[in-house]
């Protein structure tokens, strides 16, 4: 007998009787930290349950994070996610923003979860001549930068501080003291010998908008092969991070490599997010959330849902699910 825990079958047929590879399949996709995790790191019972009637209906779930998959399976084991009947009703993630896709673990009752037991299934990284370039850029602007390895080791970073007097960069230090044992400075030694990367990630202090619009626009035009992501701190709320990945690594863009691999032409998908690095997957999505402790600024195209601690998840989902009843995501 299947449980509301194990994979959902991939195909899936509407009242037209075509295979959803024809005609689409319904996803629902969602930010982690500050939407399915609350302020205090943990998910709600109402956003899981509300998970698992989304994968009864159909749905293929999906989380999307900024996070390592190091980082992320931390946060679930954190968050009681990963083992028996508390496993969250989720298929897939996409990590570091979409530059790596794998499957969400299967752990039965008694059974220890292991960062092993995660299979990644896809993986894009920025060739290492490239990085070189880029960094190379960022320390004539002096920039303050971490450079991630390549994933399946994109917890383990180099990184490069610059004094600019700006009350010594706190969240950029904060940072290091976090992951001090995965940390160390990036030398011309380091930069000669290192390999690819996942990502290249700079920390600006709040304040810097026109300073970080200024790097994003010098390094897209410098480098057409890549593309920056601008996102609020998850660690202080408020300092500006700008994550520069290859051109083909977004969100959007690794949702259409899942529907890719299932064989589906067209991923049709609601998403709730958070913050400036959801907005592609929002945008691209046939219906858009946005839970309310987000940023103002970009929310008046999308629907606004509760906060991350009042089941904005759960809302988002419960109009998603609505949405496919009034009209299914295989019409059209």
């Amino acid at each position: 007998m299947k449980k509301e825990t194990d994979e959902i079958p991939v195909t899936v047929t509407g009242d037209s009787g075509r295979s959803n590879s024809e005609q689409g399949h319904p996803f629902f996709v969602l930010d982690l930290d500050g939407t399915l995790l609350t302020d205090d790191k943990m998910v709600s019972r109402q956003d899981r349950e509300a998970l698992a009637a989304l994968r009864r209906a159909g749905c293929v779930n999906v989380i999307a994070t900024g996070r390592s998959s190091d980082s992320f399976y931390k946060a679930m084991v954190a968050g009681d996610c990963l083992v028996g009947e508390n496993r969250l009703a989720v298929d897939y993630v996409l990590f570091s923003t979409g530059a790596g896709i794998m499957k969400f673990p299967i752990c039965e009752q008694g059974e220890k979860s292991s960062l092993q037991s995660m299979e990644i299934i896809d993986k894009i990284s920025l060739k290492s001549q490239l990085v070189k370039q880029i960094t190379a850029t960022l320390d004539e602007l002096a920039v303050n930068y971490m450079v991630q390895r390549a994933i399946p080791d994109t917890a383990y970073f180099f990184y490069r501080f610059h004094d600019r007097g700006e009350n010594d960069n706190c969240d950029f230090q904060n940072r290091l003291k976090l992951y001090k044992n995965y940390a160390a400075e990036w030398t011309e030694e380091q930069k000669r010998q290192f390999g690819d990367a996942t990502q290249i990630l700079c920390i600006l202090p709040p304040g810097n908008e026109s300073f970080g619009a200024k790097i994003s626009s010098t390094i897209e035009k410098l480098y057409s092969d890549c593309h920056v992501v601008t996102a609020t701190s998850p660690l202080d709320r408020k300092s500006i991070w700008l994550e520069i990945f290859p051109a083909s690594v977004s969100k959007s863009q690794g949702m259409e490599r899942i529907a890719a691999m299932l064989g589906i032409a067209v991923p049709l998908y609601g998403a709730v997010g958070n913050d400036y690095n959801d907005l592609d997957m929002l945008k691209a999505a046939v219906r858009g959330y946005l839970v309310e402790n987000a940023p103002l600024g970009f929310d008046e195209e999308f629907t606004r849902v509760a906060s991350n601690n009042n089941g904005g998840v759960a809302e988002a989902a419960a109009l998603w699910q609505r949405y496919l009843l009034d009209k299914p995501a295989w019409l059209d």
